[in-house]
């Protein structure tokens, strides 16, 4: 349970921490950048490397080069899976995103096009700046949006769509497109905690508390909804529910950074 088991987007986090809820990216390159660009960018310019400090650049430059280089669509594939790995240990998800979007470009088959724009969803869902984030929300919407179309059925990636809009001048059309997804299946989890996410940002505790209560009846073991739970019954002034959820938890997780969330939470309980 952990960062990554629920995606929900960084300034929804940014406002439940304000709350004190939680503590909290050979290619033909002439052919790359002049024949088809996703989203209409060029990244000739590298804007994406930049300010990655010198020797972590370095670092990875031969890797780079040999993907550069390479004809081998498995070779390359490699390559850029050790790209991608060597940019998000630095937590440049942007710079390995577009790496991802080379190949993709290259070898244009869904499964590309959606492993692209799930890197750019990831460096979405990190990034701060409002301008950043929404350029990185634009990409992978149109990433995700063009594997959607040949594959309706990947109703997980309807929802991050949903999600993309969520920082956008349209955000209920975001929560629209999440609401189809439950429509077509009310047990989508994804959609089920992120509508949950969404109404604690709104101060719908009411709301989030049903959504979090759903996803336990579907997986007993979700911690993560039980933790929320217990938040959503602290904030609606039902402590001793609170407290007898939020021991549940402690007594069946490990990760630290999760109890001492809900230490947190308890000792606020006390207070």
């Amino acid at each position: 349970m952990y960062k990554s088991q629920y995606i929900v987007i960084s300034v929804a986090i940014i406002l439940i921490i304000g709350l004190a809820l939680l503590p909290r990216v050979v290619v033909d390159n002439d052919k790359v950048l002049s024949e088809e660009k996703v989203s209409g960018e060029d990244h000739s310019g590298h804007d994406h490397e930049e300010g990655i400090p010198a020797e972590d650049y370095e670092s990875i430059l031969p890797t780079i080069k040999a993907f550069h280089g390479s004809e081998s669509k498995a070779d390359k594939e490699g390559l850029l899976d050790e790209i991608i790995n060597e940019f998000k240990a630095i937590n440049r998800y942007d710079s390995a995103a577009v790496y991802a979007e080379y190949f993709a470009i290259e070898f244009p088959e869904d499964n590309n096009f959606q492993k692209a724009g799930e890197i750019y969803f990831e460096a979405f869902t990190f990034a701060f700046d409002s301008e950043k984030k929404e350029r990185l929300a634009l990409k992978a919407r149109e990433l995700f949006q063009r594997v959607l179309d040949n594959n309706p059925e990947l109703l997980d990636l309807k929802t991050k769509i949903g999600l993309t809009y969520m920082s956008s001048e349209s955000p209920m059309q975001g929560i629209m497109m999440i609401r189809e997804v439950l429509e077509q299946d009310p047990d989508n989890e994804l959609a089920i905690s992120n509508m949950g996410f969404l109404a604690m940002q709104s101060g719908q505790y009411d709301k989030a508390l049903a959504r979090f209560q759903k996803l336990i009846e579907l997986n007993p073991q979700d911690m993560q909804a039980r933790f929320y739970l217990g938040v959503c019954y602290k904030e609606l002034g039902e402590n001793e529910k609170a407290r007898e959820v939020l021991n549940l938890v402690k007594s069946q997780e490990s990760n630290p950074d999760v109890l001492s969330m809900v230490d947190k939470v308890l000792s606020e309980l006390d207070q």
